[in-house]
């Protein structure tokens, strides 16, 4: 998976694995429909908002991987009781 965060400095962004058991579940049931496991991720969904959880083994602490992807519906802004 690749993917830029906001205010990255990396060059060329991040391209990580994605070890999420989600994934794994839905291509073990479906091997037919691999691709479609991007949909479900629902990623490309503006109206999702996301987070990757990310770590690393301790043999390699400087190349990481994606543990858990996190999304939420978007809830909008509120103004807050105090400016």
């Amino acid at each position: 998976m690749s993917y830029r965060c906001p205010d990255c400095t990396a060059k060329n962004g991040h391209r990580q694995q994605i070890l999420e058991w989600g994934v794994y579940e839905w291509n073990r049931k479906n091997p037919c429909r691999a691709e479609q496991v991007w949909e479900n991720l629902r990623l490309d969904d503006p109206g999702r908002v996301k987070w990757f959880l990310v770590g690393s083994q301790a043999r390699y602490r400087n190349a990481f991987m994606i543990i858990s992807v996190i999304r939420l519906k978007a809830v909008p802004r509120h103004a807050g009781l105090f400016d």
